[in-house]
């Protein structure tokens, strides 16, 4: 079963075919805040719905 999320403004989603077989609790302020569970895959396994121009002014701040 797919596992989909989505970045905090919302217009980009990325999808997973499978759920993690392990995840990641961080205990730092922010994420003990907000509950989130890390889990890692292969970039090969994530694709990104829309896919870039939605993120080409976001990246492009970034890399200043």
């Amino acid at each position: 079963m797919p596992v989909e999320a989505s970045c905090h403004c919302g217009p980009v989603r990325l999808i997973v075919q499978a759920a993690p077989s392990e995840i990641t609790e961080c205990n730092c302020s922010i994420c003990r805040r907000y509950g989130v569970l890390w889990a890692y895959y292969p970039k090969s396994a994530v694709t990104f719905e829309p896919a870039p121009p939605a993120t080409h002014t976001y990246i492009g701040m970034i890399a200043r």
